[in-house]
């Protein structure tokens, strides 16, 4: 498999702060108001939102959001993320009863989980903060939709020969790979994988070195390294030697 080296550019779009009706006060708060996904990087987007109420003695209020990322859905603690025109502070006009502002956050990565940390400060007329409050939104998964080949099961075609199955778990078609077979080290046998769609999955013949039982054959997906994938640690496998009577 082919792994792109690719360095997506996170950035703040358009911020459109929303003042709250006269004698509004909004509630205390940070919230995902959209969370896109998509193939393309310009589909893929957040839109975090944050909330307060004006305090007595209140006279500006301000707010800042920070994007923080996590690889997986059980990582633990998730890292800040350095993007242009966030982690700043946005600051109301004076006297108004709350202040709402909204950030969206652009070409997300693909197998990701992104929320906003949102910051508060209320100041009185001599710009001294009287209060602090912090908030987190919840997560927006962009799920990784790039193709995925999974080997499925491996059989004896023919003395000397074996039936590989393979599947494409990913979300985006596969354009043709090769897919090897090294029943030993020293030899090697390849045979062409035509394109699969996403779901599908297809069984070709590989002509290789007969395995004995109790030894493995290795299979080698997308052994020229030709499809840009979601993993790339599951490509070589090694599966038992399956038995003589097994036919595919």
């Amino acid at each position: 498999m082919r792994r792109a080296l690719l360095f997506t550019l996170l950035f703040a779009g358009a911020t459109t702060p929303a003042l709250a009706a006269q004698g509004e006060r909004p509630k205390l708060g940070a919230t995902l108001a959209a969370c896109e996904t998509g193939t393309d990087a310009a589909q893929r987007f957040a839109v975090f939102t944050g909330s307060m109420p004006a305090l007595r003695g209140t006279r500006r209020m301000s707010m800042r959001f920070d994007l923080e990322s996590r690889g997986s859905e059980e990582a633990a603690t998730p890292q800040r993320v350095e993007a242009p025109k966030l982690s700043r502070w946005n600051r109301s006009k004076a006297g108004v009863a709350g202040f709402v502002y909204t950030k969206r956050v652009t070409r997300l990565a693909q197998g990701r989980w992104y929320r906003a940390v949102v910051r508060f400060r209320w100041h009185d007329r001599r710009g001294r903060v009287q209060r602090s409050a912090k908030r987190v939104t919840p997560f927006c998964h962009q799920p990784d939709q790039r193709a995925n080949l999974e080997l499925v099961s491996v059989g004896r075609a023919r003395p000397g020969s074996y039936l590989v199955t393979i599947v494409n778990t990913g979300m985006t078609p596969a354009p043709e790979s090769q897919v090897a077979l090294e029943p030993r080290p020293e030899k090697e046998s390849r045979r062409a994988v035509p394109p699969l769609a996403p779901g599908e999955r297809t069984s070709v013949v590989v002509d290789g070195e007969p395995c004995v039982p109790g030894s493995v054959v290795v299979v080698q997906l997308d052994r020229t390294k030709v499809i840009d994938e979601s993993r790339e640690d599951d490509n070589r496998v090694e599966s038992d030697c399956p038995p003589a009577d097994r036919l595919g």
